[in-house]
């Protein structure tokens, strides 16, 4: 499944569009509306995978790939079911809702993890595999409560997708506090900070809040799934204060690990202290006025507490939005260490992708011959301009940091007097 399969493909479809279009003006016939529909859904499917497929001569489809191809795939049989008038009552309704309402954040979390996965740095693998465990479990969540309150008790399929949504936050603010447990990393000149100790206790608070929000709000769901089948009035659980209540610690948590991951310095630094605590009073008021309402039986909030949670979510929001534009600002080149030896390369010709060293080397599939060389100008540790030094000399004269150079210059300076 390469592009250029894609992109003929979707040419395909199109041609089959256009005529099919020219067929259904004249032939006023629901078949060829409904062939029209269909290949033009598969004519945007096909430009959709375009991105991500893999170039002519690559080893495969890696994991991001073969994620955002299949989720299309589904997406397209999805579709097809109302376009052919395939009848399966409110569940296909529900399946189309479901696959684009829940599945979209599903798999913009999954992409997010998957993309991490390309990285050399594996010290953040755990947050990586709880975004993407937290991306195939909403839709298969949601699955199963449409099962236990739709298919068996006649509920609504609203209580379903809400469970879908709950399982996406959950896994987002427990794959950011798991960003609290990472390894200091050394496979880069500029890694993440290492985490502290306060770092790795959030980071563990976090992911089991956020594990307990899930389960609470989905035993709330289902509860309110059954009483909305059998025609309660009052339907709401009295887990919610409890559920509210988990991800009022996980969500702060979520922001102090995340935000950890900056280099920030100065008294922009405490923007995470500001975020993390807006954000544990917020939680703390939404919490209470949640107990008070469902516990309680009041009515409607006070005006008071409704200022109040106005206030602290604007006051965190903006807190923490200011946090993540410093940490942008703040974020450094990572640089490999020296010396490189190889480098991932694809061949100008055919689109060859693979690995290889410096000097010379023919491509495998056409034959291209090439030599590489590379060379430090500017110093890439301080940023000194190289370019004025004598020939024989190895390293940066500010920093000492060793300077990448030819393979014949760095055998030269290695004999001379003056590298001993």
């Amino acid at each position: 499944m390469t592009r250029q399969l894609f992109l003929r493909l979707m040419l395909i479809a199109l041609a089959a569009s256009a005529i099919m279009a020219i067929a259904s003006i004249y032939a006023s016939s629901d078949i060829a509306w409904r062939i029209l529909a269909t290949t033009l859904i598969a004519a945007v499917a096909c430009a959709l995978m375009i991105p991500v497929a893999p170039r002519e001569g690559s080893a495969g489809m890696d994991g991001l790939q073969r994620t955002v191809c299949g989720y299309l795939a589904i997406a397209f049989a999805v579709c097809m079911l109302p376009v052919w008038d395939i009848r399966m009552g409110s569940r296909s309704e529900f399946l189309l809702g479901l696959w684009f309402s829940v599945g979209i954040p599903a798999l913009a979390l999954a992409i997010a993890g998957l993309r991490g996965r390309r990285n050399e740095d594996r010290s953040r693998a755990l947050a990586e595999h709880i975004a993407i465990g937290g991306a195939s479990g909403a839709i298969l969540l949601a699955l199963v409560v449409d099962m236990l309150c739709g298919s068996l008790l006649g509920a609504t399929w609203e209580y379903a997708l809400m469970s879908g949504f709950v399982c996406v936050a959950g896994s987002i603010v427990a794959s950011a506090s798991a960003l609290g447990r990472r390894t200091a990393s050394s496979a880069r000149i500029m890694p993440a900070p290492a985490p502290e100790p306060i770092d790795r206790v959030l980071g563990t608070l976090g992911m089991v809040a956020g594990t307990a929000w899930v389960t609470l709000a989905v035993m709330a769901l289902v509860h309110d799934g059954r009483a909305s089948a059998a025609a309660l009035i009052h339907s709401s659980s009295d887990l919610w204060p409890l559920a509210v209540m988990c991800m009022a610690v996980a969500l702060p948590c979520a922001i102090w690990c995340a935000i950890g991951l900056s280099r920030v310095t100065g008294p922009a630094r405490f923007l995470r202290h500001a975020a993390a605590g807006s954000a544990l009073a917020l939680g703390a008021v939404v919490s209470f006025a949640v107990a008070q309402v469902i516990w309680t039986d009041v009515a409607r909030l006070d005006d008071m507490l409704a200022r109040l949670i106005g206030a602290l979510a604007v006051v965190g929001a903006s807190s923490l939005l200011a946090a993540l534009v410093m940490m942008r600002l703040s974020m450094g080149r990572c640089i490999v260490a020296d010396p490189i030896e190889s480098l991932a390369w694809t061949c100008p010709r055919c689109a060859t992708r693979g690995s290889i060293g410096l000097g010379e080397h023919c491509c495998a599939a056409c034959g291209l011959a090439v030599h590489i060389e590379l060379r430090d100008d500017r110093c890439p540790g301080c940023g000194y301009d190289l370019r004025g030094q004598p020939a024989g000399a190895v390293a940066c004269p500010e920093c000492g940091r060793t300077r990448q150079m030819p393979g014949q210059a760095a055998t030269a300076a290695a004999r001379s007097p003056a590298a001993h």
